[in-house]
């Protein structure tokens, strides 16, 4: 029986590890996970010949030697045989135990193999006439992994294993080919050439392949410090430079650990450090220990010496003259001559020098006597790089170098990840002279900063590529050096690294048990998590489940609760988990980092996944209020896993109706917040979700169109909304949606259709979409078809009570109303719309409503004071908590508020407007916030600043679609650029919007005014006094009086231009009263300074 913490062999029915004492009760529980593994399949060229010329018996002997031969190889890395099949071998890296290294481990032992072969070779009786020719492939890639308890075999299944047979079939005798990912990964550890793409039966695509050529001598060669220069980590290196600075004033020893999670710069910034050190004639020695098959502690300690004493292996002090074991004994009598019981040390470490000498207590005492004697000359640093994999003796060193050496400056400095505590907890305490520091990720800033100093994304990449990548690094150099790596090789930034992977796959399977239990049930509930919601998630072990300490949980639950705690505080000490707030009765968790969640996640097989998906599910359905958005996204989640494994389509279709009626329900309320970019993300999933021809798959599908139209995408709307009418069935209402119905499935949640259903085909939502469409069809048919569709329509909303329906058909009558200059009657059916919308609870629409009565305000009969008193009065009864409304009601109270010279709160008002628009995902409102903001700066006498608006606007309103809008900002901005003779740029503008000017009277009117004044500016006088009077004799069709005053001022200019002064100052005159009336103090001053002669 293997132990699953430590993977020492027990014997059958034993309760406790031999090894490591923890009980065994757990790995009699069947394994199974979803792992990234290295496959080596390497088999024998010409065996068959080989079999027909041997003798039974000789090929025995030959085929024996073999086999023994390559397990040794691969078992010496670390692989685990899987079997032999005939003459092929084929070997796993990657289970039972997960190595960071695995890539290169199979990679080397590929490499070991085919030298072992040579030797094999030459040992074989020359009388047999035999020489055995092998072929490997290596393979990297996802599997599922089982062992089952009854016999302790273990299983891999997958593509990955397949791909790795068909490398080695296409490899040439005694060659070995590599995989795409196994190359990525080994290739700073490896030479290799690339070969031919294959073209693999079986295989949509030829593979990628290389050719291994050899191996570096250092197994660690892809864990060293990336190129990309230092950033940040100047108070952290600061306490290196004290840490030596204090060793040196003290003439002691200094202990200085530095901890740190994997990749997150510990040899980087030594590296630094260590750079100045030499510079300054220090004397600097460094080791590394190796998880496997590096140096032994005395070999480390043999290298540490000749680099203190600054002599290459077998030469002596100082790197010059003969080289040989004499010298550097020379070299250690030259420093501790004199030295009490330099002798002893000297036979002690030339020992050791010569690969002869123990690991003792003398030998220690030696080692600090020659530190003391080279301290004395120059100040000694000692660098132990990954002290977690570093044998118990060498640990013992540097405790007692630590304790016992004084009278010279030495600095210990040790690198190592967290889990070095588990070995040692105690490490650093009780020293006199010791500091730990924990290096903690880089902040966003250096983040972003990093990746942009890398030339593979500074070359390709736009600044939110530099900004997605650093926030998926989370801080960490390693993962955004890699992530970068991953965008040169053609990848995008969500794509999780290769390396990145397995380094932290290795990290979690270290983790006893009990810890990668919890972790996995976190996983799926998501980054966040609490302590009731990893039993609602389905965590089941009676030594797992529970609450911590001071948590609400159910009687009987305490013991429970009580063996989580030291689980929880344990994944807190190793920095995988942190306290994120707390919820009532239940302290909250988060991942450290995303990444770990995501490996945590993907290791769990997809049947599971989807069980604990489901189960979650049905706990959140079951709770008060229901959470829709996560209920339908665990389910979503359940339906996917289920779907790739061809579970049963019964089973799927219940799963994916239950998920779209619950983000049918989420995606209606995003909607009605006006979270409209969020809800189009809810809603198309339910609708891809939803069964054909259901009720729920017709009402997702409408919502899809409302919120895409809300967005910009027109196009898209539009096709949704057509296919919606042409797939609805024929009846009395022709074109007819079918209403929701009850589902009866346990996962179901109510929809806010549209009306209740009575008999027959409800009318309501092919009316819906009809009424998007005809919006949606204005570009090319102008206001006045939506505004009759909507008359025609409102009857069948009323007739169906149906509150929302009414809203936006009373909604598309105001505007059609307002277009044409009626402001006061537009009013009456801009209230009317606001009270259904509220009765329906659609806040898109009260916010319309309300956007709507507030330009109205603006640009109706209502006096300025009053109508801001207004304005404010319908933001404190209508948009508390409700972003949306205040978004639309802060635009025309901004324009307002500038007409009366407040330009501080104006500007305020319309970056909130904006900030609202961005957070909610609103794209066609934004142009109309330019706009208005335009508005602002032009009334605030800011002509580069609206000129910047007006331009935004412009660009703005034509990606989203909105001619009106867009001829509202060019007009204004024809006029700014006009004020500052810039003739051309206003004629291009206003040759451009021609065809787009609506119907609407003031529309028309600031147009034929802007092009008065071009055709003034061009010596067309005649015209430009009639385009002029024409301007005016539209805005007075209007009850606007900022239109009609604004015309007045404009013709005005006009009549200034071509030369009639008294007209001017009489036109000037009447502009200047009707600004008065209303209260526009801008308009006003400007108007007076006109009839008086002075600047406009």
């Amino acid at each position: 029986m293997e132990c699953p913490s430590c993977t020492g062999q027990n014997a059958p029915g034993a309760r406790f590890c031999m090894a490591c004492g923890r009980p065994l009760e757990a790995a009699a529980q069947p394994v199974r996970a979803r792992r990234t593994v290295t496959v080596v399949f390497a088999d024998l060229a010409g065996s068959t010949a080989l079999a027909e010329r041997l003798d039974p018996e000789a090929l025995r002997e030959v085929m024996l030697r073999y086999y023994t031969l390559m397990r040794d190889c691969l078992e010496h890395h670390g692989g685990t045989v899987e079997k032999f099949i005939g003459d092929a071998v084929m070997a796993v890296f990657g289970v039972p135990r997960v190595r960071e290294d695995d890539v290169l481990r199979g990679v080397r032992a590929a490499w070991d193999m085919q030298q072992a072969m040579d030797e094999l070779n030459a040992g074989l009786d020359p009388a047999l006439r035999v020489r055995l020719r092998l072929r490997i492939g290596v393979n990297t890639g996802e599997v599922l992994w089982s062992r089952e308890f009854g016999d302790g075999h273990a299983m891999v299944s997958g593509d990955t294993v397949n791909v790795a047979a068909r490398l080695e079939q296409h490899a040439p005798d005694g060659g070995i080919l590599l995989g795409a990912v196994s190359h990525r990964v080994a290739a700073p550890g490896i030479t290799a050439e690339p070969v031919e793409p294959l073209t693999v039966k079986g295989k949509s695509r030829p593979l990628a392949v290389w050719r291994l050529t050899g191996v570096q001598p250092d197994p660690e060669a892809t864990a060293r410090p990336g190129s990309a220069r230092l950033i940040g980590r100047r108070e952290e290196l600061h306490q290196l430079e004290l840490a030596r600075e204090r060793s040196v004033t003290q003439r002691g020893c200094h202990l200085f650990t530095l901890l740190g999670d994997p990749g997150v710069g510990k040899s980087r910034l030594v590296a630094e450090f260590l750079a100045g050190l030499r510079e300054g004639g220090g004397a600097v020695a460094v080791s590394r220990c190796h998880p496997y098959g590096g140096a032994g502690t005395l070999q480390t300690l043999a290298e540490l010496l000749r680099q203190a004493m600054g002599t290459p292996p077998g030469g002596p002090a100082g790197g010059a003259g003969p080289a040989g074991p004499a010298a550097e004994r020379a070299a250690l009598r030259a420093l501790l001559d004199g030295q009490e019981g330099g002798p002893a040390a000297v036979a002690l470490l030339g020992s050791v020098l010569d690969g002869t000498g123990a690991a003792t207590e003398d030998t220690f005492w030696a080692t600090g006597l020659l530190l003391q004697a080279v301290g004395e000359l120059r100040p000694v640093t000692l660098v132990f790089d990954d002290l977690q994999w570093a044998q118990p003796t060498l640990l013992d060193l540097i405790d007692h170098l630590a304790d016992w050496t004084a009278g010279a400056p030495l600095l210990l400095l040790c690198l190592a990840r967290l889990d070095l505590l588990d070995v040692r907890p105690g490490w650093g305490g009780a020293k006199l002279s010791a500091t730990s520091l924990v290096l903690g990720p880089l902040s966003p800033a250096d983040c972003e900063e990093l990746v942009e100093s890398c030339a593979e994304v500074t070359a390709h990449s736009e600044a939110g590529t530099v900004r997605r990548v650093a926030a998926a690094a989370e801080g960490n150099p390693l993962f955004a050096e890699q992530l970068v790596a991953v965008l040169a090789d053609g990848g995008t930034a969500d794509e999780l690294p290769p390396t990145v992977q397995a380094l932290l796959e290795a990290r979690l399977d270290r983790l006893p048990r009990a810890e990668r239990e919890v972790l996995e049930h976190a996983s799926v509930i998501g980054r966040e998590f609490t302590v009731p919601g990893l039993r609602d998630v389905g965590l089941q072990d009676t030594a797992l489940r529970g609450g911590a300490p001071g948590d609400d949980v159910p009687a009987g639950a305490a013991e429970q609760r009580d063996r989580l705690t030291p689980v929880m505080q344990a994944l807190l000490r190793r920095r995988l988990v942190e306290p994120a707030g707390r919820r009532p009765g239940a302290a909250g968790y988060r991942f450290v980092h995303l990444l770990v969640r995501e490996v945590c996640y993907a290791g769990l097989p997809k049947r599971r996944r989807a069980a604990l998906h489901e189960a979650y599910a049905g706990r959140l359905a079951a709770g008060e209020p229901v959470r829709h958005e996560l209920v339908g996204r665990h389910l979503a989640e359940a339906h996917r896993h289920h779907r790739d494994l061809g579970s049963d389509r019964q089973g799927l279709a219940r799963l994916g109706a239950g998920a779209a009626r619950h983000l049918l329900a989420a995606g209606e309320r995003a909607l009605a917040r006006g979270e409209c970019s969020w809800a189009a993300q809810l809603l198309t999933q339910a609708a891809e979700l939803a069964q054909p021809g259901t009720p729920d798959r017709s009402a997702a599908r409408l919502r899809l169109a409302e919120a895409l139209i809300a967005t910009g995408a027109a196009g898209q709307a539009r096709d949704l909304l057509l296919g919606l009418l042409a797939d609805a069935p024929a009846g009395p209402s022709a074109g007819a949606v079918p209403a929701p119905s009850a589902f009866s499935a346990p996962f179901s949640a109510p929809s806010a259709g549209p009306g209740p259903a009575g008999p027959g085909p409800d009318p309501c939502p092919a009316a819906h979409a009809r009424l998007h469409l005809a919006y949606l069809a204005v570009p090319e048919t102008g206001l006045e078809p939506l505004v009759e569709t909507a008359r025609e329509l409102l009857p069948v909303f009323t007739a169906a009570a149906d509150e929302l329906g009414q809203a936006r058909a009373r909604l598309y009558v105001a505007h059609g109303r307002q277009a044409r200059g009626r402001y006061v009657e537009a009013a009456g059916h801009f209230e009317a719309a606001l009270a259904s919308g509220g009765r329906a609870g659609a806040v898109l629409e009260q916010a319309t409503a309300l956007g709507g009565l507030a330009v109205t305000l603006w640009l109706g009969p209502e006096p300025v004071p009053a109508a801001v008193a207004r304005c404010r009065e319908l933001l404190a009864g209508h948009a508390a908590g409700r972003r949306a409304v205040r978004a639309a009601l802060c635009c025309p109270l901004a324009v307002l508020l500038a007409m009366g010279g407040d330009f501080t709160e104006a500007r305020a008002l319309v970056a909130e407007a904006e900030r609202i628009a961005e957070d909610l995902g609103v794209a066609v409102p934004q142009a109309a916030i330019q706009t208005f903001g335009g508005l602002v700066e032009t009334l605030a006498g800011a002509p580069g600043a609206a000129e910047e608006r007006l331009r935004r606007a412009c660009a703005l309103a034509l990606a989203s679609g909105d001619p009106d809008t867009h001829a509202t900002a060019a007009d204004t901005l024809a006029a700014l650029l006009l004020d500052q003779g810039r003739h051309t740029e206003a004629q291009g503008l206003a040759d451009a919007v021609r065809a787009g000017v609506g119907d609407s009277p003031l529309q028309r009117a600031e147009h034929q005014a802007v092009r008065a004044r071009l055709a003034a500016a061009g010596g067309q006088h005649d015209r430009a006094a009639g385009l002029a009077a024409e301007a005016v004799r539209l805005a007075e069709s209007t009850d606007s009086p900022v239109g009609r005053a604004q015309a007045l001022l404009n013709r005005a200019v006009v009549l200034l231009a071509v030369g009639d002064q008294e007209h001017a100052r009489t036109v000037a005159d009447r502009a200047e009263r009707a600004f008065t009336g209303k209260g526009h103090l801008v308009g006003a001053l400007r108007a007076a300074r006109l009839r008086d002669g002075g600047p406009r």
